[in-house]
């Protein structure tokens, strides 16, 4: 859900929009997990997305709060122009690349590509161990098994 008087999307499960998506909004913030699978591409155009109002890194938890989109788009599937800021991931296919062409922008989570383009004064801040990936995260599942006892029969 989106909520436009207090710039919060809300989320919790797994999203698929047909078509592109553009984040213009200067001081939207997210609450939850999942993952927007976009038919098109995603562009950030001097936009804002963060788990907290400050975008702060420091008190950001990615295995409670993690938003990550998943663009199906061709060349510059995910492109960031202008300043931005995003704690989250970005995944695109292998034959295509985000590209951060703007100036100034802040990218904090994981970001799986192709290829990438930079511009200038792009920061990329690397994470802590994700333990919990959002629901409908692009490949395999973050699981691990518990052995039970051994038992013996006769």
């Amino acid at each position: 859900s989106w909520n436009a008087t207090t710039h919060t999307l809300t989320i919790k499960g797994v999203v698929f929009i047909d078509a592109n998506v553009t984040v213009t909004d200067s001081q939207a913030t997210y609450q939850g997990t999942g993952s927007i699978y976009v038919g098109g591409t995603v562009a950030f155009t001097s936009g804002v997305l963060c788990a907290n109002s400050t975008c702060d890194f420091t008190t950001w938890n990615p295995n409670t709060e993690m938003l990550m989109f998943v663009a199906n788009g061709a060349g510059d599937a995910i492109l960031f122009t202008g300043a931005n800021q995003f704690q989250g991931g970005l995944f695109c296919n292998p034959t295509a690349r985000v590209n951060f062409a703007g100036n100034n922008s802040t990218i904090q989570g994981p970001v799986v590509c192709g290829s990438m383009g930079f511009s200038n004064n792009t920061i990329l801040k690397p994470l802590p161990a994700i333990t919990s990936l959002p629901l409908g995260a692009p490949g395999n599942p973050n699981v691990h098994a518990v052995p039970s006892t051994p038992t013996y029969g006769g």
